[in-house]
């Protein structure tokens, strides 16, 4: 057996065995050396995890589920349609009322609006029969003028003959050949001739100035007092008939136009009493649901709860032997157990062990495991190094650790 060892191992002392040991040890060193030496370098943070805040979303409405929240681990962005609730026993009797009263404005006004229609239409009818009227009279007196002046004229000429017979009678009394008596007749006779001729002068005078206000639509009476027509008369009534409707008109109106935008109000309160839904304010993933289709659920209940992926963070543990070394804001190392690509992060949050509370019930991610004379530090993650999706729940609850750079054991 001594001739199976080599010759130089022999020199030295040492048997088969112990090289083995040997080797066995130097490789255990190595392999101690390859997991802690950076632990040499660096300060690492072994119980780290991936956390993030859950929101409770509850139903506005009292209400039947007429669509369910989906499975848990759906992916879910701003504005996407979680629930939808339907209610059937609403009281729309107010939007009844409002809309019969609506209705009954809304008739009364077709109706003012069809007597407005009817009055204008008189109203024309009766500025057309004035017109004719007028045209009619102003014919009629253009014809008295004419055959007044015509008077006129025969009853100068008359004036002239009787004052050539007053003078030739007045030679003749003069000569003794005509009596007193049959002078002052003569002499009556031309005085009632000019008095006449004076009489229709007058008449012909007063029935142009007539002609001259029928042209402006002014009617003067045989008593010579003026005076509107009859149709004038009527408009007058059925402009202020008008304008009491039009008066009307805008008042219903006004009140319709109240009304309309009492049934909007309305109609939208109800409609958002009739069927609601819930909505995700934030990229986020379903966490778990609290519902079923088809069940009654009152005002506030529990329908879903969801990860808001948009704001994701390390919760990790550290001796506090590091509080004065670690900065706010310092750039941080994360790696996650069974990933194999590093994520980047600072540190957003520090806090003394002294302080732990109970775990936060609206957090999602397994809390980290609290040892005596241990600080709670928070890592905001950066969002380029971390892809957040629905199929790994936004990596909420995986555990790995964090190294920070720049802390020296």
């Amino acid at each position: 057996m001594n001739k199976a060892v080599p010759e130089s191992a022999d020199k030295l002392g040492f048997t088969t065995f112990q090289i083995i040991r040997l080797v066995f040890g130097i490789g255990l060193l190595c392999i101690i050396l390859v997991i802690y030496f950076p632990y040499l370098f660096f300060t690492y943070s072994s119980n780290a995890v991936v956390s993030a805040r859950i929101i409770t979303l509850t139903t506005p409405i009292d209400g039947i589920v007429s669509k369910a929240p989906p499975m848990a681990g759906t992916e879910l962005h701003q504005g996407d349609v979680i629930a939808e609730f339907i209610n059937t026993t609403v009281d729309r009797s107010t939007v009844g009322q409002l809309q019969v009263e609506k209705t009954s404005l809304e008739e009364r006004v077709a109706s003012l609006i069809k007597e407005k229609e009817s009055l204008l239409k008189m109203k024309a009818e009766l500025e057309e029969s004035k017109k004719n009227f007028l045209a009619s009279r102003e014919d009629r007196i253009t014809y008295d003028i004419k055959r007044s002046k015509k008077h006129h004229e025969e009853l100068l000429a008359s004036v002239s003959e009787n004052e050539r017979l007053l003078t030739r009678k007045k030679e003749l009394n003069k000569k003794g050949v005509l009596s007193v008596s049959n002078l002052d007749e003569t002499f009556f006779l031309a005085d009632r001739s000019i008095k006449a001729a004076d009489q229709a002068k007058l008449e012909m005078e007063r029935l142009i100035v007539e002609l001259d206000y029928v042209k402006k639509g002014i009617f003067i009476n045989q008593d010579g007092r003026s005076e509107v027509t009859y149709q004038d008369q009527r408009i007058d009534e059925i402009y202020i008939r008008i304008t009491d409707i039009d008066s009307r008109i805008n008042e219903y109106k006004a009140r319709i136009t109240a009304l309309n935008e009492r049934l909007r109000i309305e109609k939208d309160r109800l409609s958002g009493l009739e069927k609601s839904d819930i909505r995700a304010p934030e990229f986020s993933v379903v966490l778990r649901s609290h519902v079923l289709q088809g069940t009654h659920i009152d005002e506030k209940t529990k329908v879903v709860d969801i990860i808001d992926c948009s704001k994701v963070f390390i919760d990790m543990t550290i001796h506090e032997g590091y509080f004065e070394k670690i900065k706010m804001g310092e750039r941080v190392t994360v790696k996650l157990r069974g990933g194999l690509k590093p994520i980047h992060g600072k540190v957003s949050s520090i806090r003394g062990g002294a302080v732990f509370a109970e775990p936060e019930k609206a957090i999602a991610g397994v809390v980290p495991i609290r040892r005596p004379h241990e600080m709670q530090v928070i890592i905001e993650i950066d969002k380029e190094d971390l892809y957040e999706s629905a199929s790994d729940f936004c990596h909420v609850g995986r555990s790995g650790e964090v190294s920070f750079d720049k802390i020296k054991t």
